[in-house]
């Protein structure tokens, strides 16, 4: 499942975005990958492929490269468009891996006014879905490359700990 790649959305949680002005190009690299790289030069940095998955959405085709604790979803014009990690062998460039709390997040990333206002509301870990339970709820921050096109980093969260940190290149909406 490639949640919210190329300007979909994600409708099964409350998606709390912020545009990060202290996020740079840099933040959406990972494991030596990154987003807008053509793969043949990231299958060299990332060694032994375990599988390849395909999946067509309304916004394109893409092919899923999945390691140990990595996948990377690549567009038709073979470049990455979303990173996938699921190990603690991976860190953010501001240092955030998988186990991490949410106050982790808030002081490597900041915390922003909204989030403190729906956290006071009660509403922060709201569900629309209970079947998808892989998640309690999820955070992500916008970087913006022009008026048309954004990079985002999310962090999703289970029992106040980090399980998956997606990054993904896609419209503003």
């Amino acid at each position: 499942m490639i949640p919210r790649l190329i300007g979909l959305s994600l409708s099964i949680l409350v998606c709390h975005s912020f545009q990060s002005h202290d996020l740079t190009r840099e933040d959406f690299r990972v494991g030596g990958v990154h987003l807008d790289q053509p793969i043949d030069s990231a299958l060299q940095v990332l060694g032994r492929l375990n599988r390849i998955d395909t999946t067509i959405t309304e916004a394109g085709n893409f092919a899923g490269y999945s390691f140990d604790g990595m996948t990377i979803w690549v567009n038709t014009a073979r470049t990455i468009s979303a990173i996938d990690i699921s190990s603690n062998s991976y860190r953010t460039r501001k240092g955030v891996t998988i186990g991490d709390s949410l106050s982790t997040i808030e002081q490597l990333y900041g915390v922003k006014k909204e989030w403190a206002r729906e956290k006071e509301l009660g509403r922060m870990y709201e569900i629309y879905d209970t079947t998808f339970s892989d998640f309690d709820f999820l955070f992500d921050y916008e970087f913006r490359t022009s008026d048309y096109d954004a990079c985002y980093i999310a962090f999703y969260f289970k029992s106040n700990r980090v399980v998956k940190i997606y990054m993904w290149r896609g419209l503003t909406d």
